[in-house]
């Protein structure tokens, strides 16, 4: 394999949420950055968060940057796509005008700081680079709260004891490798993980389905047997059995309703698990 004129990194050119605006649901900024002082010269592709600060290297042209990112205000965030951007930059064409850019660098002392700049033919190569780029494949991104998006998903798939291997089934059929999910043509961008927000939800979602147990629990009737119209217990003994479920059903008295035998040790969380098919019941003792 020939050896670059000038290296190329890495190329990640899919926007995230920036975290220092994530109220705002702002993207990050994709930048290509030469630095022309590396041996060899190196030129990379990234996301850039809005710190408000900017570095000195930066500041002083000592680093090359071009913006690859288009802000459309009714789609999205516009940038080029990787791969072909990659294959640009390693080919003759992006070489020889990296080439040019870094043959035309140069540094000058101004009494206070070091400072780059660019002759006359690297500041028009640099102009056909961008260009270049331009006239690349691109991709929309759109970001999107993941609460806001995933949310029926969640309500329909995930319950309080869905298991870990569930969830990471869930998340790998919603989004793409690359954690984009693709929709009308752009990739949607969420503000946290699928994985993560499934799993925030089963949480959320087991407490709720705890304080439910404790409002039914708040709501408990006790009933005798002579109530239920009952000799014994179903299912066990008298002696052995300390409570029974009743479960409720329409236009029905409790004492015509079904009526489930509680194993002695079974606690009332465990008989909601066991009988959560029901709207409603009463634990009797």
């Amino acid at each position: 394999m020939t050896e670059l004129r000038v290296a190329v990194g890495s190329v990640d050119t899919v926007p995230e949420h920036d975290p220092y605006h994530r109220g705002e649901a702002r993207a990050t900024t994709t930048v290509l950055a030469i630095d022309p002082e590396r041996n060899p010269p190196r030129v990379s592709v990234g996301q850039e968060w809005d710190t408000g600060a900017v570095s000195a290297l930066i500041w002083h042209n000592r680093i090359i940057q071009l913006v690859l990112t288009d802000v459309d205000q009714v789609y999205g965030t516009i940038t080029p796509d990787a791969e072909p951007l990659e294959a640009f930059l390693k080919g003759d064409e992006g070489q020889a005008l990296l080439g040019r850019i870094v043959d035309g660098y140069d540094t000058e002392w101004d009494g206070h700081n070091l400072k780059g700049h660019l002759d006359a033919d690297a500041q028009a190569a640099l102009e056909k680079l961008e260009a270049a780029i331009d006239k690349l494949p691109t991709t929309t991104y759109i970001l999107v709260n993941a609460g806001d998006w995933l949310h029926e998903t969640a309500s329909t798939y995930v319950k309080g004891d869905t298991a870990d291997e569930e969830l990471e089934a869930i998340a790998a059929d919603c989004q793409n490798e690359d954690g984009t999910i693709d929709y009308d043509g752009m990739k949607v961008i969420l503000d946290e993980s699928v994985l993560d927000y499934l799993k925030t939800y089963r949480e959320e979602h087991k407490e709720d389905e705890m304080e439910k147990i404790k409002i039914y629990r708040s709501q408990l009737e006790v009933w005798t047997l002579e109530e239920l119209g009952l000799d014994e217990w179903p299912r066990l003994s008298a002696s052995d059995m300390p409570a029974a479920l009743v479960i409720l059903e329409d236009d029905k008295p409790p004492e015509a309703c079904t009526v489930w035998g509680l194993p002695h040790k079974m606690s009332v969380e465990d008989a909601w698990e066991e009988f959560e098919h029901s709207d409603e019941y009463i634990v009797v003792d």
